[in-house]
């Protein structure tokens, strides 16, 4: 309960992360039904969408971008995402956190403005 009071507070802004919300009203209420920021454990997209924009980049390296950069071109393809946040259960492996490489964070953030990429060069084919 504490866990749900703190995130209708605010303390814990990824709070409704934790909780499982099935019903479409609620979802779009507590805006869980829009994907704002991919990750490849919480996307569901078919495979001929994956096959579209030539699923993950091979060319990425260091810490994240990996999930964004696949979103962004799934959105460029005009795709809708389904966003598993509060609708399945997730569970995580701990690992080592990789060092945020500044440069690597400033292309994504450019990336993340550009609206006509679609394909990767190096994916799946």
């Amino acid at each position: 309960m504490s866990l749900i009071k703190s995130a209708l507070l605010g303390d814990s802004p990824t709070g409704f992360r934790a909780l499982r919300i099935t019903n479409p009203d609620l979802q779009r209420f507590l805006k869980r039904d829009n994907v704002h920021d991919l990750l490849g454990s919480n996307l569901s997209v078919t495979a001929s969408a994956l096959f579209r924009v030539n699923g993950y980049s091979e060319l990425i390296e260091g810490y994240w971008g990996e999930d964004g950069d696949l979103f962004i071109r799934l959105r460029n393809a005009g795709v809708k995402c389904l966003g598993l946040k509060s609708m399945a259960i997730q569970y995580h492996l701990w690992h080592e956190r990789r060092a945020v490489n500044p440069e690597k964070s400033a292309a994504y953030a450019r990336a993340v403005l550009d609206t006509t990429t679609v394909r990767c060069e190096k994916g799946i084919t």
